[in-house]
């Protein structure tokens, strides 16, 4: 009976204690959408697909306690000149941007990854 009840209080602990969660870090409040605006640490990767130098992130954007919109972004770098660029679901598959300074959320992200970069003609560079 006693190994039992210790099996069954570790199952226990093991299922409902010890538990770690992502946390939201708050990166920015825009005023004109009166939204909060916070980088999902948990999306956060650098494996980016066709090898790609980069990263992705997904944001949130939240009003009143509510999250309204989602956003995944993807940095990477443009192989032949070695700028930075970016895209997010909400354009068109097939369209990128050039990255200009100062991008507050590339900054924060390259900062965490201590990658280095630097500008050139308002445009970041490898």
């Amino acid at each position: 009976m006693k190994k039992f009840v210790c099996v069954l209080t570790l199952i226990a602990a093991l299922t409902f204690g010890g538990t770690c969660s992502a946390k939201d870090v708050f990166f920015s409040h825009w005023n004109t959408e009166n939204a909060d605006v916070y980088v999902m640490d948990e999306t956060f990767n650098t494996n980016l697909p066709n090898g790609l130098k980069g990263f992705s992130v997904s944001t949130k954007k939240v009003r009143d306690g509510k999250t309204i919109q989602i956003t995944k972004w993807e940095y990477f770098q443009n192989p032949p000149t070695n700028q930075w660029c970016y895209r997010n679901n909400l354009m068109d598959a097939k369209r990128m941007n050039v990255v200009i300074p100062t991008n507050g959320l590339f900054e924060f992200c390259m900062k965490l990854l201590g990658w280095q970069y630097s500008t050139y003609r308002d445009e970041y560079y490898q």
